[in-house]
């Protein structure tokens, strides 16, 4: 069959919306999964006529990012000195202001950016941003996948629009410019976020399993936070479960240490953690000794991939209410976790080969110096954590936390003899 359907049922699928969006039939629709908490595209068969092009389109089918140390021309620390942008955005605010001026000063009309409908189904707007405050409505960062077909659907003739995403919907996106002239021609520049995977929908379920929410509470939640920060909660920033009359907060280590459990299977074979398709890419700063005062309200660290995202860079930081300090390239890799988690996304590939899909094989890289069994542990586990039972009983007795601390052991023997 010439469509996405064997991608998503070998699990490789980025959840992306590529297919979605470029599909003439309309045949295809996002549906929400509930065995495996994550929203999945859906075929019409009575509408596909298997022309094939949502194969083109999709990102999953292919590895990419290979090379995703390289082309970084220049790199900055950055952060807003807007405080209510800073502390809104996500570490430094720095995508939230360059947007924010490249409307006011028309050099675009336009940003393709998300935010968060209903809490309660994690529900997201993709969605193009024409003001300030659309901006700032899709600050902070979300970290379950997200369809960006609703966003391409409302380019018109004439836009000129900077696209705000994932390496995986980077890479869908321009796939799908291939052939669309409107989209390719509409897009001006291409903002990349540092990725590190996203995460299921059973990921909110167990921290209402850990803070002990019963059902009846959880319909009352006005917004759920991954990485909420203000003045009392510094970043890198804390879980936040929002109320009407009260927040509870969770610190960010918490996250860190079940994201492995939850993650979306087709992150665990990603290799570009960087963004390589980017012009621009935006992360958290964990470089030592550069604005040491400023961290806690956080920093951006902001690289140029391409000559016309240094250019914009070059134009507009002094335009705008911005901080900015260069710092050595070599900085910027040695700051991050690029080449430990490109490893051990390596590792997974033939884990994937042998549970999901045998195509995988001439995707690996490297031999991998380990047992298949043992690296199979994190896939069982994230079909696990699907259960409630399971999330219910890891919660109440902090195995979770055991669990994490096993897995991250098995991690670091894996480096070891795999350099």
């Amino acid at each position: 069959m010439n469509n996405i359907t064997h991608i998503v049922q070998q699990k490789l699928c980025a959840n992306c919306g590529a297919c979605v969006a470029i599909c003439p039939q309309k045949a295809i629709t996002i549906e929400f999964d509930s065995k495996n908490f994550l929203y999945y595209p859906k075929i019409d068969a009575t509408k596909c006529n298997n022309c094939g092009l949502c194969l083109k389109a999709c990102p999953g089918k292919e590895i990419f990012g290979r090379d995703t140390t390289k082309n970084i021309l220049k790199a900055w620390l950055v952060y807003s000195k807007d405080s209510n942008v800073r502390l809104t955005g996500q570490s430094g605010g720095v995508i939230s202001q360059l947007l924010i001026n490249a409307l006011t000063n028309k050099i675009i009309n336009g940003a393709i950016v998300t935010r968060v409908k209903d809490t309660n189904s994690f529900l997201a707007d993709n969605f193009i941003a024409r003001n300030k405050q659309e901006i700032l409505e899709a600050a902070r960062s979300k970290y379950w996948p997200i369809p960006v077909d609703a966003g391409i659907s409302k380019v018109v003739e004439g836009d000129k629009l900077i696209f705000v995403g994932t390496p995986c919907q980077i890479t869908g996106i321009k796939k799908i410019c291939a052939f669309n002239k409107l989209i390719n021609n509409s897009i001006f520049l291409y903002f990349g976020l540092v990725c590190g995977g996203a995460l299921n929908l059973a990921f909110p379920e167990m921290i209402y399993e850990i803070i002990g929410l019963s059902k009846s509470e959880r319909k009352n939640i006005t917004a759920f936070d991954y990485r909420f920060k203000d003045d009392n909660h510094p970043w890198p920033g804390y879980l936040r479960v929002k109320f009407k009359n009260k927040d509870i907060f969770l610190p960010n280590r918490v996250r860190g240490a079940l994201k492995r459990f939850f993650l979306n299977e087709r992150c665990k074979i990603c290799l570009d953690k960087l963004n390589q398709p980017a012009d621009l890419v935006f992360g958290d700063s964990y470089v030592k000794g550069e604005f040491q005062d400023e961290k806690g309200k956080g920093i951006s660290l902001v690289f140029a991939r391409t000559q016309q995202g240094l250019q914009f860079f070059e134009e507009n930081k002094n335009l705008t209410n911005l901080e900015v300090k260069e710092i050595n390239l070599e900085l910027v890799l040695s700051s991050t976790k690029v080449f430990k988690t490109r490893k051990l996304a390596q590792q997974n590939i033939p884990v994937y080969e042998k549970l999901y899909a045998p195509e995988l094989k001439r995707w690996r890289t490297d031999k991998i110096q380990q047992s298949l069994f043992f690296l199979t542990i994190d896939y069982y586990l994230i079909n696990l954590f699907k259960k409630k039972m399971v999330r219910r009983i890891f919660s109440k007795f902090l195995l979770w936390r055991i669990m994490h601390k096993l897995l991250s052991i098995k991690d670091k023997y894996f480096l070891k003899i795999n350099g």
